[in-house]
């Protein structure tokens, strides 16, 4: 199925936000996902079901300043 992550098209085979991270080897450690301007929350991603042309931001906790 293809879905965008930052505007980037994807092609996977998961169904739920956890299976894409590992599918897609995204470490999931300090990492959050919103959809359209709700961020899902991470208790969810095992649940939670992808649908063909879903539009994901991935936002990634960085040190530094």
């Amino acid at each position: 199925m293809t879905i965008f992550i930052n505007d980037k098209e994807c092609q996977c085979k998961a169904t739920t936000i956890i299976e894409m991270m590992s599918e897609l080897d995204i470490n999931p450690k300090g990492c959050a996902i919103a959809k359209g301007d709700m961020i899902i929350p991470r208790s969810t991603w095992d649940s939670y079901t992808l649908n063909p042309n879903d539009r994901l931001t991935l936002i990634r906790a960085t040190q530094g300043g």
